[in-house]
């Protein structure tokens, strides 16, 4: 599934016979739950919202491409959707 939805340039077309409404959203399984959210996609053409943790950026890579993305016009909102990466 990544590399479908990574790689489509165009659209990408779903067929399936079940719905996202059909897999419970608390699926221990990162993989369904992510399968739930595609076809969720799928269906609606919206994205789930991440949660925001409002922590601030975590190193100035973070906040150099966030000041990048600024000066371009859109809004950042740092760390959203973030657990916490580890080294």
């Amino acid at each position: 599934m990544n590399v479908l939805a990574s790689r489509a340039r165009e659209k990408c077309v779903v067929i399936s016979s079940i719905t996202s409404a059909d897999i419970p959203a608390d699926s221990v399984s990162r993989g369904t739950r992510m399968l739930r959210a595609l076809l969720n996609f799928a269906e609606t053409g919206k994205l789930g919202a991440g949660t925001l943790r409002g922590d601030g950026f975590e190193s100035p890579f973070e906040e150099a491409v966030a000041r990048k993305i600024r000066e371009a016009g859109f809004h950042v909102h740092p760390q959203v959707g973030v657990k916490s990466f580890s080294n």
